[in-house]
Parts: C-alpha cells; sequence; structure tokens
C-alpha cells in the first residue's frame, strides 16, 4: 500500500504534509464514539491470559528507594533469556514508547535527519520531531517493508537513524533476516521495532543482526498487558553508558511494582504467547471472512498480527470517514491519515477483540459504508490535515 508518487526514493512529506503536535487521531476517534459504541480502533489486545500466578506482594518499604535505571537484574535476566541479547545490554523502559524515544533520544537529535517508514506506527514521527530531528520518508512494499536498497540511496552524512518496524504496524510485512542485516549494514543506527514478534510465528529478530542496531521490545502486544508498562531497549554495548544517563534523565526507573509483575508473568510467558497467538489467529480468519461477506475490500495478511485494513475508494478520504463512522454509525477504527502522509485511503481495524464485539463493529462497518455519502472536505482541526 506504498504510494507511486515517491518514485522509490527517499523524499520529503508532501506538499510539506506533516503531523502537528504529539496528537494522534487514533486517541480521538475513539472519544466520539456514546454509549453502546464499538472500539475497533485502539491497539491493545483484549485477550485474557489465564490468571495461573499469585498476586504479587510489595511492602512500602521495598518502594522507599530509587532502584537501578536499567531495571531489575532479575527482570533483565529473564528479558535476555526470551530474546537472546546479552543481559548487560538490556535497559526495561515504560513500554515500547518509553524504549523507542529512549532510542531516538540516543541517535538522534536536533538538526539529524531520520529516516522513517512513509507507512507506519504514529509515535515514529512524534517522538522523531520532540527529540528535534528532520524527517526523511522511507518509501514501503505494499506489506509495509522496506527495500534496503531504496534505503541504502537515501543515505547521506546527516542521516543519524533508519526506523523500521517488523511485522508491520499496520500492513503486517515482515522484513526478512537477511533484510534486517542489509538494513543494519548501512552505516546509521537500525532502531527496530519488534513489539509484534512474538506474535507472528518464524518472524525474525534485528537481536544479532550487527552494526549498530536498538531493538525495541515490550510486553503490551505478546502477552496483552498494556497496562504494565513494560518494554526494553536492546543497546549497542558502546552506546550502553549514554543510554543507562540519558534513561535515568527521562525517568530515574521503571515502576518497581510493574517490574516486579513482570517477572512473575514471564515464568509463563511461552504458553501465554501461545495461546494469544491461537486466539488472534481465530479473530484474524473472523475479520476476513466475515468482512468479505459484508462487502467490505478488506485486506489482512497471515502475518498481520493484530490490525487488518478496509480499503476506501480512492476519492474518500479515511479520517472524516472514520469521524462520521464513530458518530454516526458507533463504531470507532483508525484512519490511514494517522498512519503516514503517504496512507493510502484506508480504515486500520483492531481485530484482537472478543468474537462478538469484532462481528458487531464489522456489521456497523458494512451498513455505514454501503451507504457511504460522497465526501466533502471538514474545517481542517487541530491535528493539521494529512494529505492521503
Amino acid at each position: 500500500m506504498g504510494d507511486a508518487k515517491q518514485g522509490g526514493r527517499c523524499t520529503a512529506a508532501p506538499g510539506g504534509a506533516s503531523r502537528e503536535g504529539a496528537s494522534l487521531y487514533l486517541d480521538e476517534i475513539p472519544r466520539l464514539l456514546q454509549e453502546g459504541g464499538v472500539d475497533l480502533c485502539g491497539g491493545a489486545s483484549w485477550f485474557e491470559a489465564p490468571d495461573s500466578r499469585p498476586t504479587v506482594a510489595l511492602s512500602l518499604s521495598a518502594l522507599s528507594r530509587y532502584s537501578d535505571p536499567r531495571g531489575s537484574p532479575a527482570l533483565r535476566g529473564a528479558i535476555s533469556a526470551m530474546v537472546g541479547a546479552p543481559q548487560e545490554r538490556v535497559i526495561v523502559t515504560d513500554g515500547a514508547s518509553g524504549a523507542l524515544l529512549l532510542a531516538l533520544a540516543l541517535v538522534a537529535g536536533p538538526g539529524a535527519r531520520v529516516l522513517l517508514p512513509s507507512v507506519g506506527f504514529p509515535l515514529f514521527e512524534v517522538f522523531a520531531r520532540m527529540v528535534g530531528a528532520e524527517i526523511g520518508w522511507m518509501p514501503v512494499r505494499p506489506d509495509g517493508t522496506l527495500d534496503p536498497e531504496v534505503v541504502r540511496a537515501a543515505v547521506d552524512p546527516d542521516v543519524r537513524a533508519i526506523v523500521t518496524c517488523s511485522p508491520h504496524n499496520p500492513l503486517g510485512g515482515v522484513q526478512t533476516e537477511a533484510e534486517l542485516r542489509a538494513l543494519a549494514s548501512l552505516g546509521p543506527p537500525l532502531i527496530c521495532d519488534e513489539v509484534y514478534v512474538p506474535l507472528v510465528p518464524g518472524a525474525p529478530s534485528a537481536v544479532g543482526v550487527g552494526g549498530d542496531a536498538l531493538i525495541v521490545g515490550s510486553l503490551s502486544k505478546s502477552l496483552a498487558l498494556p497496562g504494565l508498562r513494560i518494554g526494553w531497549l536492546i543497546v549497542p554495548e558502546r552506546r550502553l553508558d549514554e543510554a543507562i544517563a540519558l534513561k535515568a534523565a527521562l525517568n530515574v526507573t521503571t515502576s518497581l511494582p510493574s517490574q516486579h509483575v513482570a517477572l512473575r508473568v514471564l515464568e509463563d510467558q511461552r504458553a501465554i504467547v501461545r495461546a494469544h497467538r491461537a486466539w488472534l489467529a481465530e479473530r484474524r480468519a473472523l475479520f476476513v471472512a466475515h468482512g468479505r461477506a459484508l462487502g467490505l475490500d478488506v485486506v489482512c495478511p497471515d502475518t498481520a498480527p493484530m490490525y487488518g485494513l478496509i480499503r476506501l475508494p480512492s476519492q474518500q478520504a479515511a479520517l472524516p470517514t472514520a469521524r462520521r463512522l464513530a458518530r454516526e454509525a458507533g463504531v470507532a477504527v483508525a484512519p490511514g491519515e494517522d498512519f503516514g502522509p503517504w496512507s493510502a485511503p484506508f480504515l486500520r481495524v483492531t481485530f484482537a477483540r472478543p468474537a462478538s464485539t469484532l462481528k458487531e463493529g464489522l456489521e456497523r462497518l458494512g451498513r455505514a459504508l454501503r451507504t457511504s455519502r460522497p465526501y466533502r472536505p471538514e474545517p481542517p482541526s487541530s491535528h493539521g490535515e494529512v494529505t492521503a
């Protein structure tokens, strides 16, 4: 779903289009729902892992001091064993967002250039601008993956980082291990968002690909525990001291109760991930079958971890459509404009919902989109409009 207007090269946003501030449409849209609305917009899975472990109890005295900004040795050891990276290179963060911000603050800054996928996770752009970086947009293949040779042609001395997400949000593609190695070999540090890797069997990790790679992970997606706010950043050895100092400056330490709970949950990580994968596979199949039966133009590869797309006609902008769907049809979905300046007209649907909730949401989408009225531009919002 990359755009031919990019001509296969990295470039600036069309017409200077860019996101204003830190606002995300996928945060706005669910707030438009009335009581009884169906939220297929947010990025959290509603899978509930079996609660087989006893509650973690902590005394107040255990919280009376700051702890190691890197995270507890026990938790870092558990993460190390899970992802196959040396424990000394693991820094525990406040979710994947904390890891991503730390990575960008570590390698970029005012005047630096960061290469981002032209369709991708919205916070890539938000955090890059937050650290003062300039952005170059990398065209993506239809499944969201990057062509290393296209990226190679865009690398110059001002480029301080290449950012990718594999498996891709929202398009679902998976970079091969050879492609990850090629991207890591281009010179600038590769920042690889791998939060969905555990959910896609066979998806390779950039851990161990060489170069100056920084790997982002979390428990929010794989274990369906976004409220725990536990993520991590795998940092190259030569950048460790600076990364630890930055982590301490950003938030001193990650929540100790969350770290204790995470350590306990990781004892059952493999079983939880297996169950979550099976649950997601059922919802993915339901999304595709029921969506197509309703006449929706559904796109959802087998590697899509939690999201599928509904394509819209080329003349129908996604953002006003998503707003109207929330207000009038009572269903929230994420508009394509949130995922980059070249995003084609599509709606991202989170299929990680109970089957009854997913079916009801799809039926509301089917009824509303069949009777969709012609698109008329809305007045500019505080978000700033992004050209599709």
